[in-house]
Protein backbone atom coordinates (compact mmCIF):
# COMPACT_ATOMS: atom_id res chain seq x y z
CA UNK A 1 0.00 0.00 0.00
CA UNK A 2 1.11 3.54 -0.66
CA UNK A 3 1.88 5.71 2.34
CA UNK A 4 -1.04 8.00 1.61
CA UNK A 5 -3.44 5.05 1.71
CA UNK A 6 -2.16 4.21 5.19
CA UNK A 7 -2.59 7.84 6.26
CA UNK A 8 -6.14 7.86 4.85
CA UNK A 9 -7.00 4.75 6.86
CA UNK A 10 -5.50 6.24 10.02
CA UNK A 11 -7.37 9.51 9.40
CA UNK A 12 -10.63 7.58 9.12
CA UNK A 13 -9.96 5.47 12.21
CA UNK A 14 -8.25 8.04 14.46
CA UNK A 15 -8.63 11.53 12.95
CA UNK A 16 -7.52 13.40 16.04
CA UNK A 17 -4.51 11.21 16.84
CA UNK A 18 -1.09 12.77 16.35
CA UNK A 19 0.41 11.73 13.01
CA UNK A 20 3.53 13.92 13.00
CA UNK A 21 5.38 15.68 15.79
CA UNK A 22 8.33 18.03 15.40
CA UNK A 23 9.34 19.75 18.59
CA UNK A 24 6.28 21.42 20.07
CA UNK A 25 4.40 21.27 16.76
CA UNK A 26 2.01 18.40 16.07
CA UNK A 27 -0.21 17.46 13.16
CA UNK A 28 -3.21 15.14 13.45
CA UNK A 29 -4.06 12.52 10.86
CA UNK A 30 -7.07 14.65 9.85
CA UNK A 31 -4.83 17.69 9.28
CA UNK A 32 -2.17 15.63 7.49
CA UNK A 33 -4.79 14.15 5.16
CA UNK A 34 -6.24 17.62 4.48
CA UNK A 35 -2.79 19.01 3.63
CA UNK A 36 -1.98 16.03 1.39
CA UNK A 37 -5.27 16.46 -0.48
CA UNK A 38 -4.68 20.19 -0.88
CA UNK A 39 -1.20 19.56 -2.27
CA UNK A 40 -2.46 16.84 -4.63
CA UNK A 41 -5.22 19.08 -6.00
CA UNK A 42 -2.79 21.98 -6.41
CA UNK A 43 -0.32 19.78 -8.30
CA UNK A 44 -3.13 18.44 -10.51
CA UNK A 45 -4.16 22.03 -11.29
CA UNK A 46 -0.56 22.65 -12.40
CA UNK A 47 -0.79 19.71 -14.79
CA UNK A 48 1.13 17.17 -12.73
CA UNK A 49 -0.19 13.63 -12.86
CA UNK A 50 0.88 10.02 -12.63
CA UNK A 51 2.00 10.17 -16.25
CA UNK A 52 4.71 12.74 -15.40
CA UNK A 53 8.12 11.05 -15.17
CA UNK A 54 9.50 11.16 -11.64
CA UNK A 55 12.64 12.97 -12.70
CA UNK A 56 10.42 15.85 -13.85
CA UNK A 57 9.33 16.28 -10.23
CA UNK A 58 12.66 15.73 -8.52
CA UNK A 59 15.36 16.49 -11.05
CA UNK A 60 16.63 12.96 -10.36
CA UNK A 61 16.48 9.74 -12.30
CA UNK A 62 14.34 6.68 -11.59
CA UNK A 63 17.38 5.07 -9.98
CA UNK A 64 17.81 7.85 -7.42
CA UNK A 65 16.89 7.82 -3.75
CA UNK A 66 13.65 9.74 -4.46
CA UNK A 67 11.39 6.93 -3.25
CA UNK A 68 8.34 8.91 -1.99
CA UNK A 69 7.51 10.21 -5.49
CA UNK A 70 5.45 7.15 -6.54
CA UNK A 71 3.15 7.76 -3.56
CA UNK A 72 2.86 11.43 -4.42
CA UNK A 73 1.88 10.66 -8.00
CA UNK A 74 -0.53 7.98 -6.76
CA UNK A 75 -2.15 10.53 -4.43
CA UNK A 76 -2.45 12.96 -7.35
CA UNK A 77 -4.11 10.25 -9.44
CA UNK A 78 -6.59 9.58 -6.63
CA UNK A 79 -7.57 13.25 -6.40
Amino acid sequence: ACVHHLVERAADAHPDAVAVAAGATTLTYRALEARANKLAHHMRALGVGPEVPKEDLTGKSEMSAAKPIPCITCKIADS
